[in-house]
């Protein structure tokens, strides 16, 4: 069991740092800032292979894709909370997206229930996008009006695209993940996980 030691994001960001070392400035603040970098990368890449094998088992694998990058599409612009730690990120984004697939799968959303969403998804997105957090705080007044246009744009280019697919899972699939997005901006959100 001692190999699995060598598996953990930290360790793992200094072998990678030990590689490109000699090609970066020496400065302390950009050794860390890579550092931090590559353990963020190992982190969500062992997030997305939990999720991708409990998808796989699930048989889920598919759909589980479409929510994760319906919702990341939207993510990178609009923001949104971010759990505690990082195994409670794990664990809330397993169960959203597999309770979003699953529901994506039993819910018939009609005309005018898609119409409604489009508007109230719109309206949530205008009025609380983009949505920062303490580690990461948008101080410029421009870039909270550049990223609240581009999640705007984001979210209906991909409302756009689902349809295109002429697919009604392919629909319901991306509005969940579109649906977890802006969850993750409101302010009730915020208080509960708090």
């Amino acid at each position: 069991m001692k190999w699995l030691k060598v598996f953990n994001s930290n360790d793992l960001s200094k072998i990678a740092l030990r590689y490109i070392e000699p090609y970066l400035e020496k400065d302390t603040i950009c050794l860390d800032r890579v550092r931090v970098g590559f353990e963020v990368i190992f982190i969500n890449i062992s997030k997305l292979m939990i999720l991708f094998i409990i998808a796989l088992f699930m048989n889920t694998l598919l759909e589980s894709f479409v929510v994760l990058i319906s919702f990341g599409v939207l993510r990178r612009t609009a923001g949104g909370i971010h759990a505690k730690t990082s195994t409670r990120c794990t664990i809330y984004s397993v169960l959203s997206i597999e309770v979003a697939v699953f529901l994506s799968r039993n819910v018939d959303i009609g005309t005018i229930t898609f119409i409604l969403l489009i508007l109230i998804l719109n309206i949530l997105v205008f009025k609380f996008a983009p949505k920062d957090t303490e580690l990461n705080p948008i101080k410029s007044s421009r870039d909270r009006e550049n990223l609240k246009v581009l999640s705007l744009r984001n979210l209906n280019l991909i409302i756009f695209i689902s349809v295109l697919f002429k697919s009604e899972i392919i629909v319901n699939l991306v509005f969940a993940g579109l649906i977890l997005a802006v969850l993750s901006i409101l302010p009730i959100t915020f208080r509960i996980f708090k």
